[in-house]
């Protein structure tokens, strides 16, 4: 049901109450595919990767065909007996046919998973080096370890290797409610509060994959006592002489230093060393940019951690060096890809992204959406306070710069949907004439309400209010059955006129519609209820300008398709993950942002159109 519109923008289409139940169902419907398997999580993970599987999907589909292949009965029992009662069977089966009875005896005491998984290839997992070469354990376990390895853990690999945006943020977005992410909540139950240790085990060799090791925070006391145990004695050149500690603190990292009393020097850090920084501290850079975090407010936690954060210059600078290139690589290989799908000729939605007031104010951004697969195309960020233009000429900048792309890397546009700005309007007459120029419907809509409103103001066309609502929908039919042609929505548009004055058939017409409207017959209480207009007074005639409007008729044809850029808009909203409200950024920073919320947003839309297709959980 159409609503009343105002100045503050789009109205929605539906009423708070009704819309707040179809999300409900909505999310009811996403509840129903998604499987929780709780504290097995962590196996899950783990056998994935030693599986080398690309997706969940991929190892759910691996799991089951194996369990069909191996002639498991799929009539499963609740009952540990009845499972331990199959698994008994089917080991028999195995000694009948096997020379050693011995091993089928011992299968048949393990469970059902544990027989299937144990065939599985297998892959060595990679180990950790870690503090002083001392092995890592459970918080709850107290173990005695050799004292060996103590030199600085330093690793050669290129520092773009733990910064893609793959190894920090969830490149597919879950399905799920708000209430689910924000109070870590799943399936209407909170998550408990107990904490599970995950043994890591020990390799003498440094893990190259940075983004791969276990991380914790530790205090330095305890660190100290740890060092005194490790270093009680000077190992350079068989020196063994005292030597005294000293701790010093690099942001997030710890370096233990030692001085032996002969003049040996030697150094210990907390993390792995990537070309002379920390890696925690590039880590923590870029993870507050690729999770869409503040980084004052991260500094403010931090504080109230007592722990040093990474000062902010460093931390633009560690953006500027590492982050920067490694997110714009991503996107350019994702942009790549995505115009190598797109062959056949396309629509382009196209729309600006002011709705911040805060970073209105400082940047623009524009950006171009594939209106069949939904997928960003481009995205623009000009930096207003560089030059003195209007922010329309800005506008007109981040289109042409956009579509600009899209044009040099091949793409066949064959129609391009932006707002009503007069500029665009220019734009696409003098350089793209072959491009079909569309104008997003509701500033039609908006128009003629605009219009309307008007002239209902007046005493005089007050019996024109309560048409409001039927010529607005009546305004939307047109430009949805219209097929692409002028004169039929020309025609359909103007038949209001004759339909508001309670005549429903007429003799002359203009060859492109019938000379009738195009409802059914109305009920003899409809007809009766209805407030018609009568022909010639000062309401009708009022409509009649209303319809006849000069903008309104000149522009008929850039709404022939009835489109619409809400997908787009939404687009618009998800930067606000990455960029928030009421925050300053660097022009940098937030280009960056813009970057990752398109990566996300098009990973994110892939996800749903391979579940569309498929019909896979994922």
């Amino acid at each position: 049901m159409y609503q009343s519109l105002s100045k503050h923008g789009r109205q929605p289409y539906l009423a708070q109450l009704e819309a707040r139940k179809r999300r409900l169902e909505l999310y009811r419907e996403r509840r129903k595919g998604l499987i929780n398997i709780a504290r097995e999580i962590t196996s899950w993970l783990l056998l994935k990767d030693e599986l080398s599987l690309a997706s969940d999907a991929s190892l759910a589909k691996f799991l089951i065909d194996y369990y069909r292949s191996h002639g498991v009965s799929m009539q499963l029992d609740s009952s540990p007996k009845a499972r331990r009662e199959a698994v008994d069977h089917k080991s028999k089966d195995e000694s009948n046919s096997s020379s050693s009875t011995s091993s089928s005896g011992n299968q048949s005491e393990q469970p059902a998973q544990s027989l299937l998984i144990g065939k599985f290839p297998r892959r060595t997992t990679p180990h950790l080096l870690s503090a002083a070469g001392l092995s890592t354990a459970d918080s709850d376990s107290d173990l005695d370890y050799d004292n060996e390895g103590t030199e600085p853990v330093e690793d050669s690999a290129d520092v773009t290797e733990c910064l893609f945006p793959d190894n920090f943020i969830n490149t597919e977005l879950p399905d799920g409610t708000v209430e689910e992410e924000v109070l870590n909540i799943i399936n209407n139950e909170e998550i408990s509060g107990t904490e599970e240790s995950v043994p890591v085990s020990v390799d003498p060799k440094p893990e190259k994959s940075v983004h791969r090791m276990r991380t914790g925070i530790v205090f330095d006391t305890c660190l100290m006592s740890l060092a005194k145990k490790a270093f009680s004695r000077c190992e350079c050149c068989n020196c063994n002489g005292k030597i005294d500690l000293k701790l010093h603190l690099v942001a997030t990292a710890m370096k233990v230093v030692s001085h032996c009393c002969r003049g040996h020097v030697s150094t210990w850090w907390s993390q792995p060393l990537l070309e002379g920084i920390p890696a925690g501290n590039i880590q923590l850079a870029s993870s507050i940019v690729l999770s869409g975090n503040n980084y004052r407010k991260i500094a403010l936690m931090l504080k109230f951690l007592n722990m040093l954060p990474v000062g902010y210059q460093s931390f633009l600078k560690i953006q500027k060096s590492h982050v920067r290139p490694s997110v714009t690589n991503y996107w350019k290989k994702m942009q790549g890809d995505n115009f190598l799908e797109l062959t056949h000729p396309i629509v382009v939605l196209g729309d600006q992204c002011n709705n911040s007031r805060a970073l209105s104010e400082k940047y623009l951004t524009y950006a171009m959406m594939d209106n069949s697969t939904h997928k960003i195309l481009d995205v623009q960020v000009i930096d207003i306070q560089k030059g003195a233009r209007t922010l329309r000429n800005l506008e007109s900048s981040g289109f042409q710069r956009a579509f600009r792309c899209l044009v040099q890397n091949g793409l066949n546009v064959s129609e391009m949907v932006t707002d009503a700005d007069p500029g665009l309007l220019s734009i696409m007459k003098s350089k793209y004439p072959n491009v079909l120029h569309q104008i997003d419907l509701w500033h039609g809509i908006k128009a003629v309400h605009k219009r309307l409103a008007k002239v209902t103001a007046s005493s005089d066309n007050k019996d024109l209010q309560p048409w409001i609502r039927d010529i607005i929908s009546h305004f939307m039919y047109c430009c949805q059955h219209s097929h692409g042609d002028t004169n039929t929505l020309m025609s359909r548009w103007r038949s209001i006129l004759h339909h508001t004055v309670n005549m429903h058939e007429w003799l002359l017409g203009d060859g492109s519609t019938a000379a009738s409207c195009e409802h059914g017959p109305l009920a003899v209480k409809e007809v009766k209820n209805k407030k018609w207009l009568k022909a010639g007074s000062p309401a009708h005639d009022a409509l009649r300008g209303v319809v006849y409007d000069k903008w309104l008729t000149s522009n008929l044809s850039y709404f022939v398709q009835a489109r619409v850029t809400s997908e787009l808009e939404s687009f618009n909203d998800h930067i606000l993950m990455y960029a928030a409200k009421n925050f300053k950024y660097e022009y940098e920073d937030y280009q960056i942002r813009t970057l990752l919320a398109a990566i996300d947003y098009n990973s994110h839309v892939d996800c749903e159109n391979q579940r569309g297709a498929s019909g896979e959980i994922v």
